[in-house]
């Protein structure tokens, strides 16, 4: 148990420089790699409720805490599509200066949201126990319709 309290600070503490050195090295204005920030951001709260979960112990309040972190799954790990578009841009790949190539970067990030929507929509959580403790909330069955 003593290892995991370890582990987890060191991956908040990564997590929490990673965001201030993004942030004082960027420029000011927002662009596409500006989502990594929103990436990070939602990495802070996934592993925040699984490191609280030992203590807080099943029950409501945890349920709708993990459910927030599938939400986060759903809606922000599609902007890495955009992140990655950012970040090829400006290294000036040649066929990213293409507007069909940014569109069909929205339209893919988009496209993966409303996948993952449709899975959270219809979860059912299930706590799990590691070793007689609490570890978090899992998916307990979610319907995946068949590929076309």
């Amino acid at each position: 148990m003593q290892l995991l309290d370890v582990e987890d600070t060191i991956s908040h503490t990564a997590y929490i420089i990673l965001f201030i050195w993004t942030f004082r090295s960027s420029q000011k204005e927002l662009t596409y790699r500006s989502f990594l920030y929103i990436i990070i951001i939602g990495l802070l709260y996934d592993n925040l409720i699984l490191a609280v979960g030992r203590f807080v112990g099943t029950g409501d309040l945890l349920e709708i805490l993990n459910l927030g972190r599938y939400w986060i799954h759903a809606l922000v790990t599609p902007t890495l599509v955009l992140f990655t578009y950012g970040i090829l841009k400006l290294a000036e790949v040649n066929w990213m200066k293409s507007n069909i190539v940014k569109w069909l970067s929205v339209f893919v990030a988009l496209l993966l949201s409303v996948i993952e929507i449709l899975v959270v929509v219809q979860l059912e959580l299930n706590p799990v126990w590691i070793m007689g403790f609490f570890n978090t909330y899992q998916l307990l069955q979610v319907i995946i319709p068949p590929h076309i």
